[in-house]
């Protein structure tokens, strides 16, 4: 089956659905990342009845995402307190409870700039990205692979737009493929172990709404394959197309 044929079928929402899916990977990556000034975080706030994906397939997981965010804004959360709580997590300026790396949590010792962090630097070459602090910070931060996905979904919508179904078809691989073999594979423990450990409502809504953005993505990818009958999508979930192993 030609790769036209694999994208025409799903024109109608998935166009739509990538757009959100890459909305929300920006804003949650950089969450994850660091934390807003104040302005932008009390704006992010404001907007909790606009956050995209509004029609979810799994609704209560990602509304108690978004239920600990009204918490963090019912209870006034300062900007000062969500720093706090992420350093405490992320170790920004000092050990970290939860270390926000693929490869501290992939490998025996706990160490970074392991394998793992070669094979995501890898993936990101595959579409002409790179880390911003090359050599300098791991790059399979859980926000910069986020951010990833983000744009992964943007290239995706950009080849459609343009009717490279050839290209479109090779970049979701990619896309999907990075989400099998690294994401999945370790964001999910990662992020409940940061909801159990936070101590601001905001940072638990953050790990929460990660969570469920993760699933339903899974899920949309799984469903893009499937309506197009192919089998591309289980094969390039498991074979190394970005030189993983």
């Amino acid at each position: 089956m030609s790769p036209e044929q694999v994208t025409e079928p799903v024109t109608g929402s998935l166009d739509d659905e990538l757009d959100q899916f890459a909305a929300v990977f920006t804003i949650l990556g950089s969450l994850h990342y660091q934390v807003p000034d104040a302005d932008h975080l009390h704006e992010l706030l404001q907007m909790i009845d606009e956050w995209p994906l509004s029609r979810p397939r799994s609704p209560s997981r990602m509304e108690e995402g978004l239920q600990m965010w009204r918490l963090s804004r019912e209870e006034a959360e300062s900007r000062q307190v969500v720093v706090a709580d992420h350093d405490r997590l992320y170790g920004d300026s000092a050990v970290a409870l939860v270390p926000p790396y693929e490869s501290a949590h992939r490998n025996r010792e706990g160490l970074v700039f392991d394998e793992h962090t070669l094979q995501v630097r890898a993936a990101y070459a595959r579409l002409g990205l790179a880390a911003p602090h090359l050599h300098r910070e791991p790059d399979d931060h859980i926000g910069l692979e986020l951010e990833f996905l983000a744009q992964g979904c943007l290239r995706v919508l950009d080849a459609r737009e343009n009717g490279h179904a050839d290209e479109s078809h090779q970049t979701l691989a990619i896309v999907a493929n990075f989400l099998r073999t690294h994401v999945l594979a370790w964001a999910p423990s990662f992020l409940s172990r940061v909801s159990e450990q936070a101590q601001t409502s905001f940072m638990k809504g953050v790990a929460l709404l990660t969570i469920a953005t993760l699933d339903e993505f899974d899920r949309c990818l799984d469903r893009v394959w499937r309506d197009s009958s192919t089998t591309g999508y289980t094969e390039v979930s498991t074979k190394s197309e970005t030189g993983c192993s």
